[in-house]
């Protein structure tokens, strides 16, 4: 088994909003996070959270381990789907114990399950990959990214906020709308529930062309588990990646680079274009995992 970290640039495509659940007035404001400058001060900045990413590969991941070879879909239980999906959760089993020899048979079967890691019943499975966050190489964060990754603009990095805007949005009432009017029923209380408040409101975003930093850690995978990993990557990637939300109105759009991959205590000089290599054997790996989900994941692993 190895450690891998792969170190990379992101670059938006288009703009980027990322809500952090504050909000000011009618304005969204941008996820923050506090970064400690060289003279000692804290300012907020920008930041796309890890989780982010996390959550788009784990959706990825368990959509390749419910599909078989043949293209059939597998139906599962709604803890196994929450497993898969979002990571399952913690839940009393009194005093049964999980039973671990299929546990560690079910890592195997599911790698990226093994990478990812979840929670069944009352046991937390660990996972093996770190997502770091998306930080804006701008002024601000300079001091705190590898310095091979400073020039990555033509000229020096400008303040983040120089790479921020307020998007505006308006949502109209079609009640009011002659041609669409006619379509609606004539009594009031169906007009009174067609008739959302008109409103402008703004969105905070990062813009198109910003630059960010990214850097992913996996530990102590062994080689289907590094293929499994790099394959629902590069999924993601040829997906057209997207980070943040509204992707549905053309946000988030990236293009990722790997420009560094370090192997911590191996003699293997891992290469990018090895990705391939691991990717083909995880797929050779490939396994039918449905027997895991005939009578739900969380009785067959606590029988």
């Amino acid at each position: 088994m190895k450690t891998y970290i792969l170190e990379g640039i992101v670059t938006a495509l288009s703009s980027i909003t990322h809500n952090g659940g504050e909000k000011n007035g009618t304005v969204t404001q941008l996820r923050r996070e506090k970064f400690i400058q060289k003279n000692g001060k804290p300012i907020e900045i920008p930041v796309i959270s890890g989780n982010s990413v996390r959550g788009k590969l784990r959706d990825i991941a368990a959509i390749e381990i419910l599909s078989k070879q043949d293209g059939t879909k597998i139906k599962v239980d709604a803890d196994s789907f929450n497993l898969l999906f979002t990571g399952g959760s913690l839940e009393s089993k009194g005093s049964s114990g999980i039973n671990i020899e299929k546990v560690r048979q079910m890592r195997k079967d599911m790698p990226m399950l093994s990478v990812l890691g979840g929670s069944v019943g009352n046991v937390i499975i660990p996972g093996k990959v770190e997502i770091g966050k998306l930080i804006p190489i701008a002024k601000e964060t300079l001091h705190l990214i590898p310095e091979q990754y400073h020039n990555v603009y033509t000229e020096e990095p400008k303040s983040i906020w120089e790479y921020c805007q307020l998007e505006m949005y308006t949502r109209k009432d079609d009640a009011k709308d002659e041609v669409k009017k006619e379509f609606l029923q004539d009594d009031d209380d169906t007009a009174k529930k067609a008739n959302p408040v008109q409103m402008k409101y703004d969105t905070e975003t990062i813009v198109a062309g910003t630059k960010f930093y990214w850097r992913i850690c996996l530990k102590d995978t062994n080689d289907v588990e590094t293929g499994a990993f790099l394959s629902t990557l590069n999924t993601w990637v040829e997906q057209n990646s997207q980070v943040g939300g509204n992707g549905r109105v053309g946000h988030g759009a990236i293009k990722l680079e790997i420009k560094e991959t370090k192997v911590i205590d191996s003699e293997l000089d891992f290469q990018n274009e090895d990705f391939v290599k691991y990717m083909d054997i995880y797929k050779g790996a490939k396994k039918d995992v449905s027997d895991y989900f005939e009578k739900g994941i969380s009785k067959s692993l606590f029988e």
